[in-house]
């Protein structure tokens, strides 16, 4: 059994990210690491999208960028000037290069290929079974995806979502605004959006979303894929590139860090926004802390912060709205637009906001959907 200082588990957006934190550390260049997935070969699966107001890490491979995004639903439109944020897109395939190109380099990391089975830790180590071999190391951290039992009254949302990158004739896109939100669509007795982010003014990723209960088949998107595209976006004629289809949780359950060895990363870890699914910048803070935390103790350990937990609550209270009510869905998130400054919406999507924007955004909301909801957190909370 070879020992590892440390093991990532899982080379996904969350396990990549930690490992170029440990990169760019020079503190780490002499540790010994090892990355496990399930096989070699990577294709563009994913497209990471977030915002920022300067220069950031991934610029070089930020495939575009727009200053205002569009927001469309039945009884509000606008295009918004989100200064001084950009909205940055990142293509997967062109992260898992650009992480890879630094791996590469590092003569202190190994890459295993194989299927990843059981992990376990003992006092002073953490063992880990992929394939047919085993490995230990001082610390795992584990990236890949698992269940936990639900605690009475939570709430699990899927954000389900199917995407085509299509080309299309010249100018059939304004390659300077993205659609963020576009509610005009049918809502199937779930909330459903479409956004659209043109890379260029031939070609863009136009996803359907639904936050929901259930995860759909792969067809059962492509018929209001195909209608908005013809008739919403007018486009008679286009080639589809490429497809993208997953499932983000969207979970009111508290994640807590329960083992001493075994360190969870990204959803699994509790970094994706309950009430949006926003994940990449969330992986980006948390991977920056468990550096900060090994460089500071040598231990990875991370004390909750008291201010995430308001956080908590907000996302836990908007997620069992969207539960209880899926057909207001559109209205809400109208109201969340038309009534708050846009950087302030995009404050609180970073867990950033200050109590008073909070609180003008809460007193924007319908009180007969969200005051309930709250009550029923707050009693869920004091039953745990």
């Amino acid at each position: 059994m070879k020992h590892y200082d440390y093991i990532i588990a899982g080379a996904g957006c969350a396990g990549l990210s930690f490992a170029i934190h440990l990169i760019n550390s020079a503190k780490f260049s002499h540790s010994q690491i090892l990355i496990i997935d399930r096989h070699a070969g990577r294709k563009n699966d994913r497209t990471w999208c977030y915002w920022e107001t300067k220069s950031g890490p991934f610029d070089s491979i930020v495939s575009k960028k727009w200053k205002t995004l569009n927001f469309y639903s039945p009884g509000y439109n606008a295009a918004l000037d989100i200064a001084p944020y950009t909205y940055k897109l990142i293509r997967s395939i062109d992260y898992y290069n650009y992480a890879d190109s630094m791996i590469d380099k590092q003569s202190n990391i190994d890459y295993f290929y194989g299927d990843i089975g059981k992990i376990e830790e003992n006092q002073d180590r953490a063992t880990i079974y992929a394939g047919d071999q085993v490995f230990s190391a001082d610390y795992i951290f584990n990236s890949l995806i698992t269940k936990s039992p639900l605690n009475k009254g939570d709430i699990v949302l899927q954000q389900h979502f199917k995407g085509l990158l299509i080309e299309c004739p010249p100018d059939s896109f304004d390659a300077g605004k993205a659609t963020l939100m576009d509610f005009t669509i049918p809502q199937p007795g779930e909330t459903a959006f479409m956004y659209v982010l043109p890379l260029s003014d031939t070609r863009a990723l136009v996803e359907y979303t639904i936050f929901g209960k259930e995860i759909w088949p792969s067809d059962a998107y492509d018929a209001q894929l195909a209608e908005y595209i013809t008739s919403r976006l007018n486009l008679k004629s286009y080639k589809i590139l490429e497809t993208e289809l997953g499932s983000i949780p969207m979970s009111s359950q508290s994640v807590s860090q329960k083992s001493a060895r075994i360190i969870q990363l990204g959803i699994s870890g509790g970094q994706t926004k309950a009430s949006t699914g926003y994940t990449f910048q969330f992986i980006q803070q948390h991977s920056a802390a468990l550096v900060a935390a090994l460089i500071l103790t040598g231990n990875p350990a991370l004390h909750s912060k008291k201010r995430l937990l308001r956080f908590h609550f907000y996302d836990s209270v908007l997620l069992r709205v969207l539960s209880a009510w899926p057909e207001k869905g559109a209205e809400i998130f109208q109201c969340i637009f038309q009534k708050n400054p846009v950087v302030s919406v995009l404050h609180f999507l970073d867990n950033t906001s200050l109590f008073t924007e909070e609180v003008k955004l809460a007193l924007s909301l319908q009180k007969r959907l969200f005051i309930p909801a709250a009550l029923t957190q707050i009693r869920n909370i004091f039953r745990k």
